[in-house]
């Protein structure tokens, strides 16, 4: 079991079959209206539950799309975790193999998203424990990227800095600072001028623009509100 309790919001519609084990493991659960999303477990990663019949259902009313660029919107981290036995076949009458495992590799490949299959709510409530005890506790004891890591210099902070840009990594953080010279010239860099940058298209050059020079809005932050709603 984890050392402490870290806080795990979850949607108010989950079972409490799984809810209960996962006090039972040692997590301290706290129920939300989740705007996206089934559990939220870190600042930056949520987990979205479906029996393998609603997941059907939701590639056949298209629902399924929508509802991952919503998470990817607001999380860096999605993960799809599949409940159910996926080889009864009567799951597959609506749809095709195809359709079915498109749309799998389509949330993974096009998306970015994380998919995984469990057999039932207690593997379930299984896989989120050990999910939230890595990210808590073991992840402590490895490097990590965006800036997470204890940095040994100003000039690793300035790449840690830009690469919790969406979208940004290693190499692309390191070839924007060595274009612009510093972290203020790249937020005052029109959006033209971004995407000259290699690795970074008109598309992503948008976006780093829109995040750096919007206002922050509170109302628009999902971990600010449901930390606000639970004190």
């Amino acid at each position: 079991m984890v050392e402490f309790q870290p806080v795990v919001y979850y949607d108010v519609r989950e079972p409490k079959t799984i809810i209960n084990k996962l006090e039972e493991f040692g997590l301290n659960m706290k129920p939300s209206q989740l705007p996206v999303g089934d559990y939220l477990i870190s600042e930056d990663c949520v987990i979205e539950r479906k029996s393998i019949n609603d997941f059907i259902n939701s590639i056949i009313d298209l629902r399924l799309f929508d509802q991952v660029l919503r998470m990817k919107r607001d999380f860096n981290k999605v993960i799809y975790i599949l409940e159910g036995d996926i080889e009864d076949n009567h799951h597959l009458r609506k749809i095709s193999n195809a359709s079915f495992y498109g749309a799998m590799m389509s949330l993974i490949i096009d998306y970015g998203a994380s998919v995984i299959t469990t057999k039932s709510d207690y593997d379930t409530a299984f896989l989120i424990y050990n999910m939230v005890k890595h990210i808590h506790t073991d992840l402590k004891h490895l490097p990590r990227v965006k800036g997470r890591r204890k940095m040994n210099s100003d000039d690793e902070f300035q790449r840690g800095l830009v690469e919790s840009l969406p979208g940004i990594g290693p190499m692309t953080a390191i070839n924007l600072l060595k274009e612009f010279g510093s972290i203020k010239n790249i937020a005052d860099a029109r959006v033209d001028e971004l995407s000259k940058v290699e690795r970074i298209g008109k598309k992503k050059a948008q976006r780093i623009h829109d995040i750096l020079n919007r206002n922050y809005r509170i109302y628009n932050d999902r971990l600010s509100e449901l930390l606000h709603k639970n004190r």
